[in-house]
């Protein structure tokens, strides 16, 4: 699972930061490297009014379990794979 990585939470999506992303730094490395330095910079999203099938469809072509759902250019939510709605 991916989380968004924002400056504030009215900030843009700066990208996705994901557990497997740590795992790959060396835990002796983990204490300094920056989030920057490890998150995923290609944001898959998708757009608040749009249908679930959609999103499905989306997620599909793209091999991501998860989406950044926006609303007017800001970020509403994420949709999860493994649910229906998104939080």
């Amino acid at each position: 699972m991916g989380y968004p990585v924002q400056e504030s939470q009215t900030s843009p999506v700066l990208g996705v930061v994901a557990f497997s992303d740590v795992q790959r730094v060396p835990a002796s490395e983990r204490a300094t490297t920056r989030v920057e330095d490890v998150m995923q910079r290609k944001i898959i999203a998708i757009e608040a009014d749009a249908d679930a099938s959609g999103a499905l469809k989306l997620m599909s072509t793209n091999n991501v379990g998860r989406l950044i759902v926006m609303d007017d250019g800001q970020m509403a939510g994420i949709f999860f794979l493994t649910s229906d709605r998104y939080v």
